[in-house]
């Protein structure tokens, strides 16, 4: 018989993926919205490897003093203008390799300002 949730639990396992978020975000320090939307999206991808929904990036973002994440979607495609992550269509993204060095280096602004002088975290192939 497969294992249903009912929704007590399925609210426990989205309140502890939203705590583990906001540790993950609490080790990196004080961020910039923006800076934080690529750390939940590379927390996501690490959990679940692939492509994340905005609407998931804006339910996993810590809401502090009641104030809401404005759009998931409008901050993911500032970082797909970036390199930082890629559009997969219908709402969906995924971080990119750059990204992932960004969120590696924050919250080190140097290093990141070194980083996002580049488009991509290798060079092209021949």
């Amino acid at each position: 018989m497969p294992l249903r949730l009912t929704s007590a639990s399925a609210r426990d396992v989205r309140d502890a993926r939203a705590a583990a978020v906001a540790e993950f975000l609490g080790e990196k320090g004080s961020l910039r919205v923006h800076e934080a939307v690529l750390c939940v999206l590379f927390w996501a991808d690490r959990e679940a490897p692939g492509p994340v929904r905005a609407s998931e990036i804006s339910r996993l973002y810590p809401h502090h003093d009641g104030r809401r994440l404005p759009s998931a979607a409008q901050e993911l495609r500032h970082h797909v203008d970036r390199g930082l992550a890629e559009s997969l269509g219908d709402g969906l993204y995924q971080i990119t390799p750059l990204g992932r060095l960004v969120v590696d280096a924050l919250p080190d602004r140097v290093e990141v300002a070194r980083l996002r002088g580049l488009r991509r975290a290798t060079p092209r192939s021949p």
